[in-house]
């Protein structure tokens, strides 16, 4: 039996991984802008330095995530991932690559 407890013991031990990464991606690439389409979990942003899609999905225990297509800022790589923050600077969202596997 599971006590109460474990879950939420998973889930901020994923969160403070998260902001590790979060930390370490916004101390190593600047933040650009980027137009993103948002689909549920997953969301594809033209990157402005090499004109490719990138295909990230969001954690699952971030608590915010990015709600509709627009400008976003990014910061990170797309073999990496990165945070994602929405033009008002308030929300960071942790983002890993998204496999790509259907056409």
């Amino acid at each position: 039996m599971i006590t109460p407890g474990v879950p939420l013991l998973v889930g901020g031990l994923l969160a403070a991984r998260n902001a590790r990464r979060m930390h370490r991606a916004l101390h190593a690439h600047p933040w650009v802008r980027c137009l993103t389409e948002v689909h549920g979990r997953e969301v594809t942003l033209r990157d402005p330095t090499t004109d490719a899609l990138v295909h990230l999905k969001c954690a699952l225990v971030n608590p915010v995530r990015p709600k509709r297509n627009g400008p976003l800022w990014w910061s990170g790589t797309a073999e990496r991932g990165g945070v994602l923050c929405s033009m008002g600077g308030a929300d960071l969202t942790w983002v890993t690559p998204a496999r790509r596997d259907r056409a």
